[in-house]
Parts: C-alpha cells; structure tokens; sequence
C-alpha cells in the first residue's frame, strides 16, 4: 500500500495515464495528475476512483510549455511538503510522411517528449525524498 506517498503523472486523463492515476489510486497513494486540455475528463476519472480514494487532484498543466513545468513541481510539493513518485507520461506521437514534418509539429513533440520530461525531473528531484522514484513512459499508441 502507498498511503502517505505523493504521486505526479502527467497525461493522466487518458490512456496509459489514467490507468496509472487508477492504479496508484487503488495503492491509497496521494495522487496529482495532469491534464492540457480536456478538465472535463479529468473531474470524470476523479468522480470515478472517488469511491476508492478522495486523495486524487487534477492539475491543468500542458507538456508543450517545458517552462511551465517548474512551477508545477513547486505547486505539488508546496501543497504536499514532497513528491515521492514521479512519473513522466504525457507524450505525442505525429505522424507525417518524412518530407510533410511541419517544424512546428517537431517543435511540439519535442517540448512534450524530450523538454519537458528534463524540466519537471530537473525542478522535481529536490522535492524527492531518499527512496523516491522517477518513472518515464515511452509509447507510440
């Protein structure tokens, strides 16, 4: 069980995120998720584990704004005193055939896959105790 552990997953309003906000959720952890566009389906996971644990906030904090990810770490540990577990799960695959690559869509990927991965560890690990993780997820679906 994980009760008395913090943890910070963005993209956790849909997909490979929500099933993490769930599981660490039914672990009795203390979870903030983040969300970029979509609150709607953020407050409906939160009504959903509600039963199961009240300890679930959604956070409107968009990976495509490295710089916005300091202020979301010091946001989580100033309510919650640390971060515990970290996972890092908002992610962007666009597809284009090599030729038609926007640099804007490769600008926008990158922020969210690469920058802003580094930003929120970077700004995160001073409020990660000994024993704590960081988690990256990687996927194309």
């Amino acid at each position: 069980m994980l009760q008395n552990k913090i943890v910070l997953v963005t993209g956790g309003s849909r997909g490979i995120g929500a099933e993490i906000v769930k599981a660490f959720a039914g672990e009795g952890a203390t979870v903030v998720f983040t969300y970029s566009k979509s609150k709607d389906r953020a407050d409906e996971l939160i009504q959903s584990l509600a039963p199961v644990n009240k300890n679930i906030t959604a956070v409107k904090a968009d990976a495509a704004y490295p710089e916005s990810m300091k202020a979301l770490a010091d946001e989580v540990a100033g309510t919650y005193g640390k971060i515990d577990i970290l996972v890092n799960n908002a992610g962007v695959f666009l597809v284009a055939p090599i030729g038609n690559i926007h640099k804007e869509h490769y600008e926008t990927q990158m922020n969210i896959n690469v920058h802003s991965v580094f930003s929120l560890t970077n700004a995160a690990v001073k409020y990660i105790p000994s024993g704590g993780r960081i988690i990256n997820i990687s996927s194309t679906l």
